[in-house]
Parts: C-alpha cells; structure tokens; sequence
C-alpha cells in the first residue's frame, strides 16, 4: 500500500508543479480530489474497511463519479453502496433538485455577489483601505468563500441523490462555534476527514499509545505540524497556503495544550471572547488564504489592525455596508 499511495502522492505533486511553473491548463480538473479518493479506497481495502471485494465496473464507477470531482466532498467507497442495485424513483429526483437548486442560489445569488467586493478592494489597493472597510472585506469573503464552497457541495449531493448515492455532508454551520478547534471539525469535513483517517492517525494520532505524557504531547505536536503542512501545502503552490496553514497550526496546539476553550461555558466571558478571538483569527486566516503571495496578506492585515496609517472612518466602508 505504501507504494501506491506514494506513485498517487508523486503524480498529484507532478501535475501540481506543472500547473504552476508551466500552464495552469495542464492540471487536470479535479485531479486532487481523484488521487485522494485513490488513497482512500486503496487504504480501506487493506485494513478491510471494503467489506465486499469490489468490481472493476464498480471500482471505475467510484473513482469517475462527477458530481464531486471538482469541490467535493469526498466520499469514501463503502458510503457509495456501489454493491447494491440503485433503485431510482421521483422522490430521489425532488430531494436531489432541492439540493441542487439551493447550492446554485448559493453559488450565484450570494456568492458571486460577494465576490464584487473582495474585487473592489482589489483595485482600490490594499495599501489604501481604511480599517472598518478592511473587516467588512475580510467578512464579505469569509462568507463569499462559504456560499460558494457550501454551494457547490449542495449542488454535488443534490446530483448525487438524482443518481442514488448519498454523498456526506461536508458543511455544519462553521461560523457558529467557540473554537478553531470546533471550526475545522465543521469546515469542509470530508477534507478534514481525510486527513484525520490516512494521515494523522497513520501517524500515531495523539500519541497516546506512545507511552509516556512527554512523548505523547511530542508525537501530537509532530503529527498535528506534518497535517496542517500538507494541507497548506495541498491548497496551492504559495508561500500564502504555507503561512496559512502553519498559522492553524499554532492555534490548534494552543487551544489543545493550553487554552481549552471547551471547558468555557458559552455564556461566561471567557467563552464570549474566545469566540470573538475564534472569528477574528478565521477571517484574519482567509485574508492570508485569498491574498496574491505575503506582502498584500501583511498590508491589508496592517489595514485590518490600524498600523498602515490609513483611516479609521471611511465613506467606503459604509457604502458598502449597505451594498451588502
């Protein structure tokens, strides 16, 4: 298994690499998505997660299911029931144009409207925003990036349902919870599932069975670093993805080792905050996430906490308000 999982890691780094120091056009659509399927179905296989040997038409069914190859999410091959005769009837039809229809009024009444701000900004300059109209930008693709990501699943599951597959949820309010431990277990949760079942645990988990507390703390930190490394790293070719990536880690191994904000109660002080700390780090993150390499990130962070100089009151920024 090793070395299949090896030859899939090696061909996605291949096209990777190709799509961003040769042509974009060279990257096959939907080729992460298609090699972590791969790596999923061939490790079920091995630890006997497949239950029936599967057929090759069932196998080729699995690995070529459109609905999901572009944004997901990320179903593994016993969630399929590829074994089983799909009976199709008008009821899975009505559920899944449901679906459908609410991901595509996510995707163009609000997230294609949101995305006119972020662009906005862009030509205004990051240099030359004031700090209210930093904040509403950074909300405004937080929520952009949502509907458009939440969209596309919605319209992947309604398609699925028309199909007969049920394809898993991979979206549960992520901007209503008290923690960025709490939020990634709720933000694209196929992907966070993947890494979770073939990456961390592989690696030991939390390294508890490791023995004593010091190595077990050790091996968590190692394991938690190497995850969030290789999703930066997954989400593109920048020094951005890395940084962003690097960042959640920090945060998570604070909240895990030090903070704890499952013991605050939802009410106290200290659980309104760390909320408020919650959102600010997540928004701060996309701003690293959506900004063109380190330097734009760093500028419009500056806007974001007062220190570019800029105002603190701006027309801008209640115009757009009202715009959005």
């Amino acid at each position: 298994m090793v070395w299949a999982v090896s030859l899939n890691v090696l061909a996605l780094v291949a096209f990777k690499c190709l799509g961003v120091f040769v042509d974009n056009a060279l990257l096959p659509m939907g080729i992460s998505f298609y090699m972590f399927k791969m790596i999923s179905f061939q490790a079920d296989l091995v630890r006997g997660d497949v239950w029936i040997k599967p057929k090759l038409g069932q196998v080729a069914l699995y690995f070529t299911l459109f609905p999901q190859v572009v944004s997901g999410p990320i179903m593994r091959y016993h969630e399929g029931e590829f074994d089983q005769e799909k009976i199709l009837g008008t009821e899975q039809l009505e559920d899944g144009m449901k679906y459908f229809v609410a991901g595509l009024g996510m995707k163009v009444l609000l997230a294609d409207r949101l995305a006119i701000l972020w662009n906005d900004l862009q030509m205004i300059g990051f240099q030359s925003i004031s700090t209210p109209l930093a904040w509403l930008g950074a909300a405004g693709y937080s929520m952009q990036l949502y509907f458009d990501f939440w969209g596309y699943s919605l319209m992947a599951i309604g398609l699925g349902h028309m199909l007969g597959f049920h394809l898993p949820r991979n979206f549960e309010s992520p901007y209503m919870v008290k923690s960025v431990t709490e939020f990634w277990r709720k933000w694209h949760m196929t992907l966070g599932r993947f890494f979770r079942e073939y990456v961390y645990i592989p690696l030991g988990g939390d390294g508890r069975r490791a023995g004593a507390e010091n190595k077990s703390a050790f091996l968590n930190v190692r394991n938690l670093f190497l995850v969030w490394l290789l999703t930066g790293i997954w989400h593109g070719a920048s020094w951005n993805f890395l940084v962003w990536g690097l960042v959640y880690f920090v945060l998570l191994v604070l909240e895990k080792f030090y903070i704890h904000p499952e013991s605050f109660a939802a009410a106290s002080w200290k659980g309104v905050l760390w909320r408020i700390f919650t959102m600010s780090a997540v928004l701060v993150e996309w701003v690293i996430f959506r900004s063109n390499g380190l330097k734009g990130a760093g500028a419009y962070i500056a806007c974001m906490f007062g220190i570019s100089g800029n105002s603190f009151v701006d027309g801008n920024a209640v115009f757009y308000a009202r715009e959005y």
